[in-house]
């Protein structure tokens, strides 16, 4: 092997030998700005700000459901299609940013379909910039795996982790309050040298976030690592038969089928909740409290922080108690954000049990990785981690569509009460199945 150069992944990454020490730190310092000016985009386009942007448009709550089910949907199989294409085929970064591009550029449509009172428009731009972001997402994350991996441990420590969250939720601080500052109809701003000025809220956050994601893309474009060709191809003949095959072993393993039913009942009811109740908070609050958006940007920005605990509380709750209690008290956390927003109107209740949702979550991701670990062989935890997510694509929708039509046709405070109990109904049973099959394999 020359001097310079590493080996990942069994693919030789070659760093030019000049000045190599140089160019890894030059590479490390652009991938850590770009972590941070990601993380500033993502404060400034947070879902939750998108949907109620979304409803400023005429869009009806049926129509905001659906095309979020739809573009979760896109989303899982552009990852999928996009990682087996990597792993047949170079990465490269022209890809990678082109991606990160669009992903940018797609504010800016959003912004101007706001503008226009076109709900159409903003679904569009909303499906594109999501498919664009996975791709450009998963791509990246690949990118560092293969070709960083001796330097990925100095660039994302445990601090690179906590400054990323807090950078995001100052991120999405300021533009909560930019959007309460300057109403949706604008806002005459004198300037010196330009006069009198016509200000929108909402244009001047998706700027930040595009010119951010835009800014990104061009740090990595910055990057400077040479890498040998993968010279395969993917064929969509024997990867589709592939999908097939495996879609199929959900049916054979009850343990492989009830994991993943406890997942899409898991993904939908989120889903749900990340679609409605940023508006629902909006609608009945913009007048209360710290005002419409800063009461938005305040009980997201407290789950973020408490997404921060999740994993440290997990790990000793698994460990001293086991999973079950990781299972009920999960699962009850997860219930409490639609049933307090249902029957207590209380907003800093509700936000309080949203931050104890998010860690309900994460007992729930945390306990799903245990029962995996202990009830499936290899083949089969292979078949989860990659492949849930397409077996998943059809219920998935047909349960997002369905509360999203009690949504337009109840009321979203009808629609908690489904979704909140939906989750203890669904979820139980499946979960005492597991704890039962667990404590047999034990014996």
């Amino acid at each position: 092997m020359k001097k310079g150069s590493v080996t990942a992944n069994s693919q030789e990454v070659v760093v030019p030998e000049k000045n190599a020490d140089k160019i890894a730190k030059n590479n490390n310092l652009l991938i850590r700005n770009k972590f941070f000016v990601d993380k500033v985009a993502a404060g400034f386009s947070s879902i939750q700000v998108l949907n109620i942007l979304f409803s400023f448009t005429g869009a009806s709550l049926l129509f905001i459901g659906i095309v979020n089910a739809f573009r979760s949907t896109i989303n899982t199989i552009a990852s999928s299609a996009t990682k087996e294409i990597a792993n047949k085929k170079t990465i490269s970064k022209k890809v990678i940013v082109a991606t990160g591009l669009i992903f940018g550029f797609s504010f800016l449509f959003v912004a101007l379909s706001i503008s226009l009172m076109s709900h159409w428009f903003f679904a569009i731009s909303m499906l594109v910039g999501g498919v664009c972001f996975v791709i450009h997402g998963d791509l990246f994350q690949i990118f560092v795996d293969r070709y960083m991996a001796k330097w990925k441990s100095q660039m994302f420590d445990e601090w690179m982790t906590i400054l990323g969250i807090v950078t995001t939720i100052i991120a999405l601080s300021i533009s909560a309050f930019i959007l309460d500052s300057v109403p949706i109809s604008g806002k005459l701003i004198f300037l010196p040298f330009l006069g009198i000025v016509l200000f929108f809220g909402y244009l001047i956050s998706f700027e930040i976030s595009a010119f951010s994601f835009i800014f990104s893309s061009y740090l990595l474009m910055k990057i400077k690592i040479e890498f040998e060709e993968r010279q395969g191809n993917l064929n969509l003949r024997m990867y589709s038969s592939d999908i097939l095959n495996k879609m199929t072993e959900f049916f054979k393993n009850k343990y492989l089928f009830t994991l993943t039913l406890a997942t899409i009942f898991s993904a939908a009811f989120q889903a749900v909740m990340n679609s409605y109740v940023g508006i629902y908070i909006y609608q009945n609050y913009k007048t209360a409290w710290l005002g419409g958006f800063l009461n938005i940007g305040v009980m997201f920005g407290l789950a973020l922080l408490v997404a921060l605990l999740g994993p440290m509380i997990t790990s000793r709750i698994s460990k001293n108690l086991g999973i079950i209690p990781m299972f009920v008290f999960g699962t009850l956390l997860m219930a409490i954000l639609p049933l307090t927003i249902a029957y207590n109107k209380y907003l800093p209740a509700i936000i309080a049990a949203n931050m104890l949702s998010v860690l309900g979550a994460a007992f729930i991701g945390s306990a799903h990785s245990l029962v995996a670990s202990r009830l499936l062989n290899k083949e089969d935890k292979n078949t989860f981690y990659v492949s849930s997510g397409l077996f998943a694509i059809i219920p998935f929708l047909i349960i997002v569509v369905a509360l999203s039509f009690v949504a337009q046709i109840y009321g979203l405070v009808e629609l908690f009460k489904y979704v909140g109990f939906g989750i203890i109904i669904c979820l139980f049973p499946l979960y005492f199945m597991m704890v039962i099959w667990l404590s047999k394999k034990s014996i």
